[in-house]
């Protein structure tokens, strides 16, 4: 379980392991190498600016954290977009507010029923405060989001 949440984290992923280790004051720096660190320089996976629906929701996880901050993600979802907005798209302009460094995400958890019950709380940061409205992001797109490459083939027949 644990590994399956450090894949799917919105953090740092050294800061984290750093921080299951223990090294509470090493695990604050973000290591500027990882997935999320450096997006960029990552070979599988495709980034891309926002489209208007992604800035839509950067803006009112924003303003929503700036009104009222330490959100549950999936209070945080229900109260901005989820009768706009798909929780997949959600979750990807989360990770990118997060990569941005304007959001942090951090796992929390509560006991309910004798079960513990595990969660992120979304806190905005320094720099997330002081974001313009038209802050730029990254957003993560999937496989079939990606823009194709046209084959010789392809520019054959047309």
């Amino acid at each position: 379980e644990q590994m399956c949440r450090l894949a799917e984290a919105h953090a740092c992923r050294m800061s984290l392991v750093m921080r299951h280790f223990g090294d509470d004051e090493d695990a604050e720096r973000p290591c500027g190498q990882c997935d999320v660190c450096t997006p960029q320089s990552c070979l599988v996976t495709a980034f891309a600016r926002p489209r208007r629906e992604e800035s839509e929701i950067s803006q009112k996880i924003l303003e929503s954290l700036r009104r009222r901050d330490r959100q549950g993600s999936g209070q945080l979802y229900r109260d901005t977009c989820s009768e706009t907005a798909e929780r997949k798209a959600f979750e990807r302009v989360l990770r990118s507010l997060a990569r941005a460094g304007l959001v942090d995400v951090r796992e929390d958890s509560f006991q309910k029923d004798g079960e513990t019950i595990v969660f992120h709380r979304v806190t905005l940061t320094p720099a997330g405060y002081r974001a313009n409205p038209q802050v730029s992001i990254l957003i993560e797109r999937d496989e079939e989001e990606r823009p194709r490459k046209r084959t010789r083939n392809a520019r054959k027949k047309k």
